[in-house]
């Protein structure tokens, strides 16, 4: 998320304090009292270590000793989190990640790229969920844009029909 530079804080946690969590996201895959899970795949044991919300069926015990469930419940990640869609890939040795977003949001959370002669400065961290080791930047990276080549017609339409017929 790049974050407005006077919405800074000093204090470092929670570490996304610039962007609210409105819906999405994840959640631990407990019943009510916490005593085991909630829900299950619909296709029952070892499907996986996480559940799509919108897939999610009521949690019946009728597993055996050393299947598996999912852990968590996902759900795509709804307002200023969830604007920022991104896609990964992994080949020769080392991960791609592409994100986008508008470049004018309307959020009083984001940079707007509203100037695009300006350059704009950020960096990026990565959480796998490892607890530690995440991979991060050490350093800020520059955004900056480029204008657009301009065709410019060195002939009028007249003048290429014309070429055209000879």
């Amino acid at each position: 998320m790049l974050s407005r530079a006077s919405n800074w804080s000093r204090n470092t946690w929670p570490p996304r304090h610039s962007d609210p969590k409105t819906a999405g996201w994840y959640a631990d895959n407990f019943n009510a009292d916490k005593t085991g899970p909630g829900f299950m795949s619909p296709a029952g044991a070892n499907s996986g270590y996480w559940i799509m919300d919108s897939e999610k069926v009521p949690f019946v015990d009728t597993f055996s000793p050393g299947d598996e469930i999912a852990g968590i419940v996902v759900a795509p990640l709804v307002g200023d989190r969830g604007d920022l869609p991104a896609v990964t890939q992994y080949g020769d040795g080392g991960w791609t990640m592409e994100f986008s977003r508008k470049l004018v949001t309307g959020s009083d959370k984001d940079v707007q790229f509203s100037d695009l002669s300006q350059a704009y400065y950020f960096g990026v961290a990565i959480f796998d969920n490892a607890q530690v080791r995440h991979s991060f930047q050490t350093s800020a990276a520059a955004l900056k844009f480029s204008q657009r080549p301009t065709a410019v017609a060195q002939s009028s339409w007249g003048e290429v029909k014309q070429l055209m017929n000879q």
